[in-house]
């Protein structure tokens, strides 16, 4: 998983904390040599950032809407019981 992708292309602050839920191995770049190895581009790495980065956004937006949906559906059951 893709995890400080927004803060380290943005240059803004970290937003989200994560905890493990079982042992895991991690692979840390700190946003400067992430950028620098973006910009040379020597060997594809651009490109397949960006392409796991597109899938992982993508996901992260189709489990927000869906949270949204469900705010939504839960939101409206509540109007309704207060117009009872």
């Amino acid at each position: 998983d893709l995890m400080g992708e927004m803060s380290a292309l943005t240059g803004r602050t970290i937003t989200a904390s994560l905890k493990a839920a079982s042992d895991l191995e991690c692979l840390e770049i700190p946003a400067r040599k992430l950028r620098e190895e973006i910009q040379n581009d020597k060997n594809g790495f651009g490109f397949q950032f960006y392409n796991m980065l597109a899938h992982t956004l993508s996901d992260k937006i189709i489990r927000t809407n869906q949270k949204a949906r469900q705010f939504e559906i839960a939101n409206r059951a509540l109007a309704d019981i207060n117009q009872k």
